[in-house]
Order: C-alpha cells, then sequence, then structure tokens
C-alpha cells in the first residue's frame, strides 16, 4: 500500500487501528458504603443498565447510534468511580477512513466530529439530570417556558434554568426518566450519599441522595381524549432532522411531539402558521389526566385566509 508521496505502508491489521478518538468521562459514587472501592453489584448493574440504555437512546435521536462503542474502561478505589470510554470509529465516515487507509496527510474533521457528538450525547444526559433535579419534582409540561435563539429558558420562582432545544424535548418527554432513575438508585442518605458524572475533572452533574426522590420514575398510562385521538394548540418547536418538537395546548400545556404523517410541507407549514391547530394522532396521557406525548398523524388548520391556504 503506498501513501500520498508514493511511499510503501504498513497494511492495517484491524478495524481499531482507524478508531478515530475517543472521550473518558467517569460516574463517581461517594458515601461510607463505597469508601473502600467496591459496590453492590446489583446496584452497579442497575447503573450500567439504566446509563448504556439513556446513551443509546440519545445517540439515536443525534443519528450516532451507529458510530460509538461505549466500554468500561476501569474502576478507581476511594469511592466507587466507573470510568467510560466512548469511542467513535472511522468507519462512521467513510471518507475519513478511506483519507487513513491512504496514508492523506488531512486534518480528521470528521474524527473530532463524531466524538464532539459523543459528548454532546453526555452532555445531554447530564444536563437533562441537573434540570430534573433543580424543578424538584414539579411538572415540566406547566413550567413557564420561552423559545429563544435555539435556547429554551424555563423560569422558576428561584431559579433559571437554560436547555438546547433538544435538551428540553428531551426533559418534557420523558424518554429516558427509567434510565437516570436507574442511574440514581443506590443513593441512600448515610450509604452512597451522591453520585457525579465528571469529564476532564470537570463536574457535569451531581445528585445527593436527599434528592433521590424528584427522579422517581412513574409509568405513564396511555388513555384516549375527550375527542378520541385530537387536540388543539400550536406547534412551538421543530427539530427537522428528527421531526420532533414541542406542542402548546390552549391549556398551556408543554407537550413534546413526533410528526408521523406523510406530508412534511404540512408539518412545516404547521410550525410556522400563527393560528391554533388542530392536530390528529395518537395522544399518550399521564396519571394527573395531562397529554404528555402526541404522535402527530395529520394537521388541521383552522383559521384560513381567503385564499384557502
Amino acid at each position: 500500500m503506498l501513501d500520498h508521496k508514493g511511499e510503501e505502508m504498513e497494511p492495517f491489521e484491524s478495524a481499531d487501528l482507524i478508531r478515530e478518538d475517543s472521550d473518558t468521562f467517569e460516574f463517581i459514587y461517594k458515601g461510607p458504603n463505597v469508601d473502600d472501592g467496591t459496590m453492590n453489584a446489583r446496584e452497579v448493574a442497575e447503573v450500567l443498565t439504566g446509563l448504556t440504555r439513556a446513551f443509546s437512546t440519545v445517540a439515536q435521536e443525534r443519528e450516532l447510534d451507529d458510530q460509538y462503542e461505549l466500554r468500561i474502561k476501569d474502576i478507581e478505589p476511594g469511592s466507587v468511580r466507573l470510568i467510560f470510554e466512548a469511542i467513535a470509529f472511522a468507519k462512521a465516515n467513510p471518507a475519513a477512513a478511506t483519507a487513513i487507509a491512504a496514508g492523506a496527510s488531512v486534518a480528521l474533521n470528521a474524527a473530532t466530529n463524531a466524538v464532539s457528538g459523543l459528548y454532546r450525547v453526555v452532555t445531554d444526559i447530564a444536563k437533562v439530570i441537573d434540570a430534573k433535579r433543580r424543578i424538584k419534582g414539579a411538572r415540566v409540561a406547566t413550567l413557564p417556558a420561552s423559545f429563544t435563539d435555539g435556547e429554551v429558558r424555563l423560569t422558576l420562582p428561584d431559579d433559571l434554568i437554560v436547555l438546547t432545544k433538544e435538551q428540553y424535548e428531551l426533559l418534557l418527554s420523558q424518554r429516558v426518566d427509567r434510565q437516570l432513575s436507574q442511574i440514581v438508585s443506590p443513593l441512600v442518605p448515610k450509604r452512597i450519599d451522591n453520585f457525579q458524572i465528571r469529564r476532564s475533572e470537570v463536574e457535569l452533574a451531581r445528585v445527593d441522595a436527599a434528592e433521590k426522590a424528584f427522579f422517581e420514575y412513574r409509568e405513564m398510562v396511555e388513555v384516549e381524549s375527550k375527542e378520541g385521538t385530537e387536540v388543539i394548540g400550536t406547534l412551538n418547536s421543530l427539530t427537522k432532522t428528527s421531526l420532533r418538537g414541542t406542542f402548546y395546548t390552549q391549556d398551556g400545556v408543554h407537550v413534546p411531539y413526533r410528526y408521523v404523517g406523510g406530508d412534511i410541507q404540512q408539518l412545516l407549514r404547521g410550525f410556522t402558521a400563527r393560528e391554533p391547530l388542530r392536530v390528529h394522532g395518537r395522544i399518550k396521557y399521564g396519571g394527573d389526566g395531562l397529554p404528555s406525548y402526541i404522535e402527530i398523524q395529520e394537521i388541521d388548520f383552522l383559521q384560513r385566509n381567503f385564499f384557502g391556504q
């Protein structure tokens, strides 16, 4: 095999040699029961299940699900530090892999972007954990929220939480709530007092045992609305890659949605419309009677101009 100068190169022996780069982060549990560096195997298994499922869910939504491998790199004593390595592979970008194999002296921007994407997955999970801790069990769907410049600001009586649209929708949808409850499940006062997510010595999130109740998972019950499968409101946000966003009902409840209809132009028009819309589809309601998720199949425009547009 020749490089870009025409010189002989050693052949690659395995796919690992074209591994792009990796990102390392820690889940740290502290307290009397883990001071010796050991932890109950059942609790470790619960944490690993929650983490891997949460990571997989978010990575899939960021279109990274086939571009990474998550490995346990090490476990350090003193407290229990589960050290994970998120690895992106060159197969995620065939052009970059070809450049490596050919020996071209190019900056592997694709590799950097893939690892940055994995870091965003961890950051999203950490931000949702931090937000759940700070809202202290309040119903996200009823909190005052404003969308500005790609950010969502949640206004609390004594706090202001700033999230990306994707992080807010993840928090609102409760799609990783079961997994987060597994991650904090070992916390018990005077046994395991707190846990942290850290990356490069920077704390991304922390939960104390006294805050564990804010992560209690409640199964959502799916029922039909009075109309059966429709609700009126406005499309407040939209992520075009996943066709997900936030729907505001006439009662001011914020509901995550996903568009599954076949007419994308109908969705885009609905998103830019200023008048209320009636959306049809599959609606889930929580135990409090509020809608918690909408799978939109069709959109009706309740007000039309003289040209019928």
